[in-house]
């Protein structure tokens, strides 16, 4: 037998059925023309893209010609970058190249002048609270043009080559002169200390300014090699190249390409609608309720519902002489019994619910 809930729904749907039929045929209408604006009118979202970019690279090489009698190498011979070491006694000049290049996703057509120095920095303390006590900046000696430079990206001219020496132990000396005028010079005997303390590297700054990729630049990009310079020799980092890379971004309106999740909430009003109509028009064909049967079952769930205070029984032959009063549901007959310590009794002969106090007959019937 079929729960009752489900037959008063069905029973719903059968007399109001024209009315489920409408909403449900508007939504799956609804439903229909909005996967077909999905697939005929297209959608825009916003993104961030990169519509250009530029590279700078800047990359370092040096070497040193043996110009000072010494135990090692003959004089005037150079010394290429496979020498972990420099020493002063042989070879204080180092004689270093910077070659800069630029590279654009479009053009590049700008003047670069670059600025090269030898940057030394004093340090104080260990790990991580290491602090800057003083730096100091040494010139370099020019070897080939300093620019202005021309480079123009499309015409294959986008790089240049600039070229400075320097000297070595003349920095050193200076460093430490410096560190006696401070009044906190290192012994001869804590050089390692004094050389651990100190950091060198040089910088060249390129300052360039004109068109790259449609849009005006105008700026300075940085370029570090690390060095070391002890009390008798220096040497450089094997970090000879660095790139920067800068790109331009904008905010594009790009179209979305229809798919089936862009509209996956209309599909599945469709089939819900779908499945409604058919299922409508089914119970209307086929569902034709019994008025009996419906009494039937929502009195055994009303007995259900109240078993343990209903019991079965006859109506008294002298109900006549009693006194009558109705009472408007089961619930409330159910209640009264309760309050008045008396039994509910159902005679299904009769269909009626009653409980009897004082001469009083309290009865419920559907």
């Amino acid at each position: 037998m079929e729960n009752v809930a489900i037959l008063k729904f069905k029973n719903i749907l059968r007399n109001y059925w024209v009315i489920f039929l409408i909403i449900f045929a508007s939504m799956l209408a609804l439903s229909c023309y909005q996967v077909y604006q999905a697939y005929i009118t297209p959608s825009f979202e916003e993104k961030n893209i990169t519509v250009s970019s530029y590279t700078q690279n800047g990359t370092y090489s040096y070497s040193t010609v043996v110009s000072e009698p010494n135990p090692l190498y003959p004089t005037w011979i150079t010394l290429g970058m496979n020498e972990s070491e420099y020493y002063f006694a042989a070879s204080p000049i180092a004689n270093c190249s910077f070659v800069y290049r630029i590279n654009a996703s479009d053009s590049a057509n700008v003047i670069a002048i670059p600025t090269t120095s030898i940057i030394a920095t004093r340090m104080s303390g260990r790990a991580n609270d290491v602090k800057i006590l003083w730096h100091k900046e040494f010139p370099v000696t020019s070897t080939s043009s300093a620019g202005p430079f021309i480079v123009k990206n499309e015409e294959g001219i986008n790089n240049f080559t600039y070229r400075f020496s320097f000297n070595a132990p003349v920095i050193e000396n200076t460093i430490e002169n410096t560190q006696y005028r401070l009044n906190y010079p290192p012994t001869r005997g804590s050089s390692y200390y004094y050389a651990s303390d100190m950091e060198y590297e040089i910088n060249t700054l390129v300052t360039y300014h004109g068109t790259i990729n449609g849009k005006q630049i105008e700026n300075t990009t940085s370029f570090v090699l690390p060095m070391t310079i002890t009390e008798s020799d220096y040497g450089f980092s094997s970090n000879l190249s660095t790139n920067v890379t800068s790109y331009n971004n904008e905010t594009v309106r790009l179209q979305k390409p229809s798919t089936v999740e862009s509209v996956k909430y209309p599909l599945a009003f469709i089939i819900i609608s779908i499945i409604a109509i058919i299922g409508i028009i089914y119970c209307r064909i086929t569902y034709n309720p019994d008025p009996v049967l419906m009494a039937k079952i929502e009195q055994e769930r009303m007995h259900s519902q109240f078993r343990e205070f209903i019991s079965e029984g006859k109506l008294p032959e002298n109900r006549s002489s009693l006194m009558a009063l109705e009472i408007a549901s089961l619930q409330e007959l159910v209640n009264a019994a309760i309050d008045m310590n008396e039994r509910v009794i159902h005679d299904s002969s009769e269909n009626i619910h009653f409980a009897i106090h004082n001469g009083v007959l309290y009865y419920f019937t559907k």
